[in-house]
This record gives structure tokens, C-alpha cells and sequence, in this order.
């Protein structure tokens, strides 16, 4: 959390422009901010009462109450517009290789769920990849490509298999 005086050094301009776009906001955003704002204020309120009170500082309660909800506004701001930064970039871009790597092709795990027992049999009574491939096709009316239909069986009974 930043501090009361460095929060309203923000220059008029910048202010503005928080002010405005806290008013182009649905309802939803707007109560997010005032939530943020409401815990600010009771943090800082009570910091900034009891230096006022020993004579420490000059910062009125107004001031306090501003600069809480320039910070929420902030805040609020760069979390909906996060991925803006570098780093929360390439966050992202590594979350999205995650999880193409993870996905399976539908080809490969309609074979995995509902004929691998029939390819491995097939494969055990001497067919070749096409052969199976063709048998499929006549038989199961689904056509595979025989590199898929090959690949799913290794991966599932290993490379002794072939």
C-alpha cells in the first residue's frame, strides 16, 4: 500500500483521468472500487489519527479519504487492464503454451476411449497401420489418419509393440 503523501502528489491531470474512467465503469467496478476504498480508509485513518494526534504529520482525514480512493481506482484499474505490462504478458503466454500442450486432439482421445482394445487385437493378429486404418473406416465407418491411429497405440502399450 502506497502512502497518503505520495498518493496526492499524482499530478491534476492523472487524477482526471482516474476520475473518468471510475465513471465510465458499470456498477459492478464501481462497487469493487468503493470496497477498496472502505478497507484503505480504515487502515489509513487509524495510521494517520494516531500521528496526528502525537503532532507528526498534517494530513487531514479528507486527504486520507482522496488519496484512498485515487489508490482504489488504481488498483482496480490495473487489475481488470492486467497483461498491459511485460511481464504479465509473458505470464500469459506461457499459461496458453501450458495448456495447448495439455490438450489431447479429439481424433487421438476418440481412439484412446473407444478403440484401442480392437487396434491393439488388430495389431496383435499381424495388420499393418493402414490395414487397421482401412479396417476402421469399413467396419466403424471412422476415419483416422494411421500415424495417429499408430501414435496413440505406442504411447499406450509402448514402443516393444510395433
Amino acid at each position: 500500500m502506497r502512502e497518503v503523501k505520495n498518493i496526492l502528489k499524482i499530478v491534476q491531470r492523472k487524477r482526471k483521468e482516474l476520475l473518468q474512467w471510475l465513471a465510465g465503469q458499470n456498477t459492478e467496478i464501481l462497487m469493487r472500487v468503493c470496497k477498496a476504498k472502505s478497507v484503505t480508509v480504515a487502515t489509513w485513518q487509524s495510521k494517520y489519527k494516531a500521528e496526528k494526534q502525537a503532532g507528526k504529520i498534517s494530513t487531514t482525514i479528507e486527504q486520507v479519504e482522496l488519496a484512498s480512493l485515487l489508490d482504489a481506482i488504481t488498483a482496480i484499474k490495473r487489475e481488470l487492464e492486467g497483461g498491459k505490462t511485460e511481464k504479465a504478458f509473458e505470464l500469459r503466454v506461457l499459461e496458453a503454451k501450458e495448456k495447448t500442450k495439455a490438450r489431447k486432439a479429439p481424433a487421438t482421445t476418440l481412439i484412446s476411449k473407444n478403440y484401442l482394445p480392437l487396434i491393439h487385437s488388430l495389431h496383435k493378429e499381424g495388420l499393418s497401420w493402414r490395414q487397421i486404418r482401412q479396417y476402421l473406416i469399413t467396419h466403424h465407418h471412422k476415419e483416422f489418419a494411421f500415424s495417429t491411429i499408430r501414435t496413440v497405440y505406442l504411447a499406450e502399450y509402448g514402443t516393444n509393440a510395433v
